[in-house]
């Protein structure tokens, strides 16, 4: 069996080696932060993609219910 393989990696740039500042994240390039949630915890950032619309319309119809 073949080894896993990691997903492509879309957001990259490198951590700071101690970690990262408001101030950084907030200078990061917007063309790689438009289309990604973004939240810096105790100097890491973590990177995620926005939910599509088939997702938030199901979070809006179990939350109505």
């Amino acid at each position: 069996m073949a080894a896993p393989t990691e997903p492509p990696v879309e957001f990259s740039i490198p951590p700071p080696a101690d970690g990262w500042t408001v101030d950084e994240v907030l200078a990061l390039p917007e063309d790689q932060t438009s289309l990604q949630r973004i939240e810096l915890v105790d100097g890491v950032l973590f990177v995620s993609p926005w939910p599509s619309l088939e997702h938030q319309r199901v979070v809006g119809v179990l939350s109505a219910g």
